[in-house]
This record gives structure tokens, sequence and C-alpha cells, in this order.
């Protein structure tokens, strides 16, 4: 038989999720909107995390990282598809928030530098580690990509140093703007209201005096039923989080090659298209001293420069002895070999050597030999 006071824990349980899930649907919005604005007010900044940081610390673990989950899915299917993969972080930065708020790292302002800097390694170590294995251990494309790219121009710092320091800096200016303005938030929002929010476990009916008294003489060496419910909880929605993440990136791994494989072959077709195989032979013997082989030059590269994606194009007869250049067009930061030039053979093409030899077609090949 149910008792009074047990119905009593239930309607107040029911009242608090009720009030919990209000705040999540607010932090939504603050996460949202605070994505917007930055690229409204060109700022380089995210500021997507505002909501996250103020539902986790007063609702808890669970809205924390529930609210934190949603606005990556809303954000990935309204404009942004690429939030989905970094999935993961936020759900880590909600764990990380309820956790610190916890132990009083919010409740000092000089205890808050530890809160930025916990959150900017979530965010900007973290997320540049991953940004680096998305892209395939090259440069991303987001916020802090110009930062990166022009440090890496200038020779200080390798490509992966040179993302993952503009990706910290960007982050630990941004977070720590997200700090202070979640921070100020909940100090409005009154204590009664925060109260009512916090998800932190069954609430039963009140002891009594001897029950308490009881409770006391006990000894337990297990965690509380709350503790092993939340954690539970926690565990279920970090672990949905690790594999949306992972199929996230296994889906853009498989779409990324697709898309780049598609746009290869056609302009190998285009390329093959502005090309007189008759004449070949006098291309490679004469070189830019052929007729018209300027022209066909200037072709190829208004070929390759319709995609930003296309760094190199190159015409090659292929014989015994390796790839004879016919053309190969210079970049911004490398000449192109001369023609008549010998290229020894990647290894990724060593399979194919016969069938580029008898002058059949292969398929597209994924390499990461001489030019990456």
């Amino acid at each position: 038989m149910q008792t009074d006071g047990n119905s009593e824990a239930i309607r107040s349980w029911k009242k608090q999720l009720v009030y919990a899930s209000i705040l999540c649907v607010v932090g939504v919005i603050l996460n949202i909107a605070g994505s917007r604005i930055p690229g409204l007010l060109g700022v380089p900044l995210f500021l997507d995390n505002i909501g996250t940081i103020t539902v986790a610390v007063i609702g808890g673990y669970l809205p924390g990282v529930a609210m934190g989950y949603i606005s990556n899915l809303i954000n990935t299917a309204a404009s942004d598809p690429s939030t989905a993969y970094y999935c993961i972080l936020t759900v880590l930065i909600a764990v990380a928030c309820t956790w610190l708020h916890r132990r009083g790292f919010f409740e000092k302002w000089y205890k808050l530098i530890v809160v930025i800097l916990v959150l900017a390694f979530i965010g900007g170590a973290m997320g540049s580690i991953l940004t680096w294995l998305l892209y395939g251990y090259g440069m991303g494309e987001g916020i802090s990509a110009p930062y990166a790219r022009t440090l890496y121009e200038s020779g200080r710092l390798p490509l992966f140093w040179a993302q993952f320091l503009s990706d910290v800096i960007i982050d630990l200016i941004d977070k720590t703007i997200t700090v202070i303005i979640s921070v100020i938030l909940i100090h409005f929002i009154p204590e009664d209201i925060r109260r009512r929010c916090r998800v932190d476990g069954w609430r039963q009916r009140p002891l009594t005096e001897e029950e308490r008294d009881a409770a006391s003489k006990t000894y337990s060496r297990g965690a509380s039923l709350r503790t092993k419910i939340m954690s539970l909880i926690a565990v279920i929605t970090i672990f949905i989080a690790v594999v949306t993440t992972a199929i996230s990136f296994y889906l853009y791994h498989n779409s990324t090659i697709e898309d780049h494989s598609q746009m290869s072959s056609t302009v190998a077709q285009l390329v093959a298209s502005q090309i007189d195989g008759d004449r070949i032979d006098e291309y490679l013997t004469l070189g830019e001293a052929a007729p018209d082989y300027s022209e066909v030059e200037s072709q190829l590269i208004s070929i390759r420069s319709a995609s930003d994606e296309m760094e190199y194009v190159y015409v090659y007869q292929i014989r015994e002895d390796g790839c004879h250049v016919v053309f190969d067009l210079d970049t911004d930061t490398e000449k192109g070999a001369e023609p008549g030039e010998v290229i020894p053979f990647d290894a990724a093409f060593e399979e194919y050597i016969p069938k580029l030899l008898a002058g059949e077609e292969i398929d597209v090949v994924i390499s990461d030999e001489t030019f990456g």
C-alpha cells in the first residue's frame, strides 16, 4: 500500500520534472540565440553553451546533459550539420559544470577561472583534436580557420599546432564570456525557482525520528540509490552522445570521400576533354614551345580554379619507367614539374600499373602519399 507521504513525494517529483523541462526549453533557446548573435555581429565566437552551463548549474547532471544534447540536434537539423560531430563536447561541458558547481567553483569569482580553463580545455583543446580527426588530419573550416591558416603560413608552427593554438585561444575568450553571462543569468534567477528546477534524485517522504535514528546507526559501503540512479543516467546519456558523435563522424567521413571522388572524376573528364591525345608526344618533346600548349594549360587552370577543393591538376603519360609529365600546373606554393620529366609511381598506384599501361580506366585512388 502506498502511503500519503510517498504520494506527496511523487507529486513533488512530477512538479520538479515540469520545472526542469521548462528550464531545458529556456536553455535550448539561450544556446541557439547565443550561437546566432556572434554571426550577426561578425564576431569570431561561439557563445553556444550559455544555456548548457546555466541549466547544468541550476538543474544538475540530467537536465544539463539532456538540454545540451537536444541543442546540438536542433542546430544540426536547422542550420549546421557539423554541430552533431561535437555533441560529446557539449555533454562533457554540462557534466563538468554540474560537478564544479557542486564543489563550490561557481561561488567565488576567482574560482571561476578554474571553470573557464576546464571548459576551454573541453571546447578548445578536445574540440581541436576532434576537428583535426574529422578533417582527415587537416585544418577545419570553422571560426578559428583564418587565424590558424595565418599562423601556419607564417612558417612558425606546423599545421596541427597552428589550428590547436588558434582553437584554444578563441575558445578561452569564448568560454570566459559564456561563463560570465551564465553566472549573471543564474544570479538573477530567484533561489526558490532554482530549487524547484533542481533534479537530484527521488524525493521521498520525510523520515520519522525513529527512522532517522536507525539510519544513522546503519553503515553502508555502497553509494546511495540517488547517486546510483543519477550516475547511471549520466553514463547512458554520455554513451548516447558518444555513439551520436561516432555515427556522425562515420557518415561525414564516407560522404566526404564520395563527394571528393565524384568531383575528382568530373574534373578528370573535363581535363581529358581539353587535350588532343594525338599530340601528347609533341607536348612531351617541345613542352611550352608546342603550338597551343599555353592555351591548353590556361584551360586546365580555369578548370582547377572552378573549385576551391582542387589543388593539383596534372596530366601524365604512363610508361613502365614512371609518369611522364605532359602538364603539371603550378600552385601558389609549389612549381609544377616540367614537360617530359619522369615521376616515379606512388605506392598507392602500384597495383593499378598494369591497367594504366594498358590504357584501361581505374577507380578513384585515395592515398596519403607524395602530395598528401
